[in-house]
């Protein structure tokens, strides 16, 4: 127990003002602050098996919120079966390619991160054959030295940016 000698007033409620701390169990407990306990059945995997183990399975939970939230896999309002069938398979080869762009990326920044700076990397038409990009941070800088391609530029041609976005 973190409070000792509870006390309680004619209604029930405590008595916030004679509360004491249990100082020496808290000191103990802070001891393992930072540190997460797995509990497993697994007897014959090495610690280091259950632990990348154990990270595997929140990197499958982290991909579900992906697809949930940034993805919007979730709720699907599509009525024709191939249909619900292309969203998912959309929304799934999204996700690889954000995969390999934050392995790309060295896992320094995360998938949110990275959606919403490419979600505001916008080409606007601004004069004939010209186009303003008003947006760039640190992900796209990244982004440009691994492709070797100049993401900074305030305007562009239509030529530069099918040459920059071409498959």
């Amino acid at each position: 127990m973190y409070v000792l000698d509870i006390q309680y007033d004619k209604e029930g409620n405590i008595i916030p003002k004679v509360l004491k701390l249990n100082r020496e169990v808290i000191e103990e407990e802070s001891k393992h602050d930072g540190y997460d306990s797995i509990v497993t059945s697994e007897i014959e995997m090495e610690t280091q098996e259950i632990i990348d183990a154990y990270r595997g399975l929140a990197k499958i939970e982290d991909s579900f919120k992906v697809l949930k939230f940034e993805f919007k896999a979730r709720p699907v309002y599509l009525s024709n079966k191939e249909r619900i069938a292309s969203h998912f398979l959309i929304c799934v080869i999204s996700l690889v390619i954000m995969r390999l762009i934050e392995t790309l990326l060295g896992d320094t920044y995360s998938t949110q991160r990275i959606a919403n700076s490419l979600n505001k990397y916008q080409a606007h038409p601004f004069e004939d054959n010209i186009y303003l990009l008003n947006y760039y941070d640190e992900v796209l800088g990244c982004l440009s030295k691994i492709y070797t391609i100049d993401l900074n530029k305030k305007y562009q041609e239509r030529n530069e940016l099918k040459n920059i976005f071409k498959i």
